[in-house]
């Protein structure tokens, strides 16, 4: 994963370099933007990162990631869902799963950034219900053929809305910290969990959410643990995989060089 922005690796030059080593997928993350303020409580009263204000959009990018590659999975680490018109998003995300034959993981987040969200209308408290009824609609508009929703924030008559896409459907992932409300909207809504190495007890949540799957009537070989924003360090990985671990997304950044340097000595750790 990367936070591709204006700075840094170009993302098509990234999914190349990354394919042509071996990894199995390519994350970009998401702001549609960084309301302006000194410091964010995010951050422990640091400023914001710079990356963070400069982001490509990542349906953008990964397209152009897309026309370069044949094989790397093509992911959003993570689409704030709800901030996005449904429509047009629905749409998007169909045509680049359909031109890159099949290659979309829709990895989705409730949204940290409490002034961001509020310049797209979505209260902090509303965060939750506002992506579940997000992925409702975005679904209905991938497997309908006359698609139509009514909801609390979302409304729209019968429509036609093609391309479908090649998956039915595209894998979704939820990147948030692991609590039962966030374990449970995984079990009811999603495909997997992407969290964040080092910010909790991963491999203990990962099993609390596989039981709570066995609870709610899901069999949780259905559901898939991806562990997000990984150091790479061996001991981690080797740890992540005997906890069932699915896939480790590694963080990478920098220019051309830069990320040519840290995907040479993760591709070695990986296959050491």
């Amino acid at each position: 994963m990367t936070h591709a922005t204006d700075l840094s690796i170009d993302p098509a030059r990234l999914a190349v370099e990354a394919e042509q080593r071996g990894f199995s997928s390519l994350f970009l993350t998401e702001h549609t933007h960084i309301p302006v303020r000194p410091f964010i409580r995010w951050w422990g009263g640091q400023p914001m990162p710079e990356e963070y204000k400069r982001l490509h959009d990542p349906i953008v990018a990964l397209a152009v990631a897309a026309a370069v590659t044949t094989r790397i999975r093509l992911g959003t680490g993570v689409l704030v869902l709800a901030q996005r018109e449904p429509l047009a998003t629905a749409k998007q995300l169909a045509s680049l799963d359909r031109l890159s034959g099949g290659r979309l993981v829709l990895g989705v987040g409730y949204g940290w950034e409490a002034d961001e969200l509020a310049d797209h209308g979505i209260a902090w408290d509303q965060r939750r219900p506002a992506l579940r009824e997000s992925l409702a609609a975005v679904r209905t508009l991938w497997h309908d053929d006359e698609s139509s929703h009514s909801g609390d924030r979302i409304s729209f008559g019968p429509c036609w809305s093609y391309p479908k896409p090649v998956q039915t459907p595209p894998p979704v992932l939820v990147g948030a910290t692991g609590t039962d409300r966030t374990l449970l909207d995984i079990v009811r809504h999603a495909d997997g969990w992407m969290p964040i190495e080092g910010t909790e007890p991963i491999h203990q949540r990962w099993r609390r959410l596989c039981q709570l799957a066995t609870d709610h009537g899901r069999n949780p070989d259905e559901l898939s643990l991806h562990v997000y924003g990984s150091s790479g360090d061996p001991t981690a990985l080797d740890a992540h995989r005997a906890a069932g671990a699915a896939e480790v997304v590694i963080a990478v950044a920098g220019t051309l060089d830069d990320v040519r340097r840290q995907l040479d000595h993760h591709a070695r750790a990986v296959t050491s």
